[in-house]
């Protein structure tokens, strides 16, 4: 008949699983027991078996990082950005960003840079010279206008038209290109001929010489100052009309 237990009562352990508490190291080391209880087995963290798998350099316990609790690897990774050597190296990059943008803004604004900042146009010109730019007054058309201008008969078959050229800026600007239209006057305003002089070209009809002119195409066209220019041309017909415009190829 088997045995029947009573709610709440406990069984006792039979006497063979206890056994060996009673028993002499000697008998227990003989009947294949550990008698030291640091001998024991002990399961290490991440399914490591082996001692060499388990244990660091040092002979102490390596715990894999995936166990390390998540404010570990924020300190760790919050002493790694604060290192020295990270440090420099984010110093380093940091230096090296600001310089290449002032370089970079001063390639692109190199001309408007040198005609506010003189005291700029050596470092500016050493600029060009390495990276092969050209320095040169900036473009600046809606500081330039032409206060007056006229045309008249000059000899046979030929005109000369005056103009007044006043840069009204604060800067020295460049200077401009012209574009002369003639027309035929009356109901038709038919175009007779068009002609696009270059910066150049109306300089040396004034009779100054090669060295002039290219300091004047250097320095550009002062601020406030007026230019007056004379330039002849023949024509193959009578011209009744005239329109002269500033622009910048």
């Amino acid at each position: 008949m088997p045995a029947t237990h009573a709610p709440g009562a406990t069984t006792a352990p039979e006497a063979s699983d206890t056994a060996w508490l009673t028993q002499p190291p000697a008998e227990l080391a003989a009947q294949g027991h550990a008698t030291d209880p640091l001998d024991l087995p002990v399961a290490l963290p991440g399914g490591v078996d082996s001692p060499d798998a388990g244990v660091d350099d040092n002979g102490q316990t390596r715990v894999e990082p995936s166990f390390e609790p998540g404010f570990v690897r924020q300190a760790r990774r919050r002493e790694r950005w604060q290192s020295p050597w990270v440090r420099a190296v984010l110093g380093a990059l940091a230096l090296l960003l600001l310089v290449g943008g002032l370089v970079q803004g001063a390639w692109i604004w190199r001309d408007d840079m040198g005609a506010r900042w003189p005291q700029l146009r050596p470092l500016l010109g050493a600029m060009c010279r390495i990276g092969g730019c050209r320095l040169a007054p900036p473009r600046r058309p809606q500081d330039l206008v032409i206060d007056a201008s006229s045309m008249a008969p000059d000899g046979a078959a030929r005109l000369r038209l005056d103009i007044s050229l006043r840069n009204r800026g604060a800067t020295s600007v460049a200077y401009p290109w012209l574009q002369l239209s003639l027309g035929a006057g009356g109901d038709e305003h038919r175009l007779l001929a068009r002609k696009v002089i270059a910066p150049i070209d109306y300089l040396r009809a004034q009779g100054w010489s090669p060295q002039d002119i290219h300091r004047r195409l250097l320095q550009g066209l002062s601020p406030g100052e007026e230019l007056r220019l004379h330039l002849p041309f023949a024509v193959r017909a009578a011209a009744a009309s005239y329109t002269v415009y500033l622009f910048y190829p």
